[in-house]
C-alpha cells in the first residue's frame, strides 16, 4: 500500500509543462510531475509541452518504473500545439513580408527543436507573422499518438515554421483520428455559453464593464453539476497587465505578476513586496 494523499474528487491534469520541453514556462522533469500527481491522489497526468514532445521518452521510462513499484499511474501523452486557421493564408503574408526590405531584415532564420515561450515577447509582438494560438492535443490511443507525432513533425517543416512551429485545420483533419483537442490560453474570441446565448469572452467582459449581469454555463463543484453561474469579474489583462521586473546579479531579468510568490531567505513573499538586496532562491536544472 502506497503512503499517499487520497483525493476525494477524481482529477486528471491535462495541461502541464516540464523544464525539458518548455524552458522558462515549466519546471522539473516529467518524472517529478508524475510522482507529485501520484502522491496527491491522482492516477494519471498529461504532459503538454510547447510545440514538442521532448518529454515523451521520460514519461514512458518513468511510467515503467512506477509500474514496477506497484504504482497504478497512467501517463497521458500530448502537446500544446501552435495553431493557425490556415497555413496557406499565413504563408502568403510571410512571402509578402519577405518581399519588403524592412520586413526581410527582421526575419529570424534560426530554427531549433525546442521552443522557448516568452510571455513578454508575446505581448510586444504585433506582426501577424508571429501570431499563433495554443491548442492542447492528447493521444486517446496508439493511432492518436502516431498522429500527434506526425502533426508535430509537420509543424516544424520549412513551410510551417517561422520562429514557432505551426499547424492548421487542414493538417489537423488529416491526422485527427485518436486525437482529443482542447482549448488552452483562452483569447477574447473564445465562445462562451451564456444566458444570453453564445457570446465571445470579449463580449461578456464588455457587458460586465457596462454593469450588466451575465451568467455562463460552468461546473459547480459544490452542487456537482453543470449550471449557469454569475460572472463576478472579467478583464483583458494581457495588453495592460502590470509586470514586476527583477534584475539579478548575473544580469538576468525575471518578469512576474505582482502577486507571484517568490522564495526568499525569509520565506515566500509576493514579487511586489521584494526590496533591493533581498536574496531569492533560483532553481537550476544543471
Amino acid at each position: 500500500m502506497n503512503d499517499r494523499t487520497k483525493s476525494n474528487i477524481p482529477f486528471a491534469g491535462l495541461h502541464a509543462h516540464s523544464g525539458v520541453g518548455s524552458p522558462f514556462d515549466g519546471l522539473g522533469y516529467p518524472a517529478e510531475h508524475m510522482e507529485f500527481a501520484f502522491q496527491n491522489g491522482n492516477d494519471s497526468l498529461a504532459l503538454t509541452d510547447h510545440g514538442n514532445m521532448n518529454g515523451f521518452a521520460y514519461q514512458v521510462q518513468h511510467a515503467r518504473a512506477m509500474i514496477k513499484e506497484g504504482k497504478d499511474f497512467k501517463p497521458i501523452f500530448g502537446v500544446e500545439a501552435y495553431f493557425l486557421p490556415s497555413i496557406d493564408d499565413w504563408r502568403e503574408q510571410l512571402e509578402k513580408a519577405k518581399a519588403d526590405k524592412k520586413a526581410k531584415k527582421s526575419i529570424d532564420k534560426s530554427q531549433a527543436g525546442t521552443t522557448i515561450e516568452d510571455e513578454s515577447t508575446k505581448r510586444e509582438v504585433k506582426n501577424i507573422l508571429n501570431r499563433r494560438r495554443h491548442l492542447i492535443l492528447l493521444a486517446q490511443n496508439q493511432k492518436g499518438l502516431n498522429n500527434i507525432f506526425s502533426l508535430v513533425s509537420k509543424s516544424y517543416s520549412k513551410d510551417n515554421f517561422y520562429r514557432f512551429p505551426r499547424m492548421d485545420y487542414k493538417t489537423l483533419s488529416e491526422h485527427s483520428e485518436g486525437v482529443i483537442a482542447a482549448s488552452a490560453c483562452l483569447t477574447k474570441d473564445a465562445i462562451l455559453h451564456t444566458d444570453k446565448g453564445k457570446q465571445t469572452l470579449g463580449e461578456v467582459i464588455d457587458r460586465l464593464h457596462n454593469n450588466e449581469k451575465v451568467l455562463t454555463l460552468s461546473y459547480n463543484i459544490e452542487k456537482d453539476k453543470i449550471c449557469y453561474e454569475e460572472v463576478a469579474w472579467g478583464d483583458i489583462t494581457r495588453k495592460n497587465a502590470e509586470i514586476v521586473k527583477i534584475k539579478l546579479k548575473n544580469g538576468n531579468t525575471l518578469r512576474l505578476t505582482p502577486d507571484h510568490k517568490v522564495f526568499t531567505d525569509k520565506g515566500w513573499i509576493e514579487a511586489s513586496d521584494l526590496k533591493k538586496h533581498k536574496k531569492i532562491k533560483i532553481l537550476s536544472l544543471k
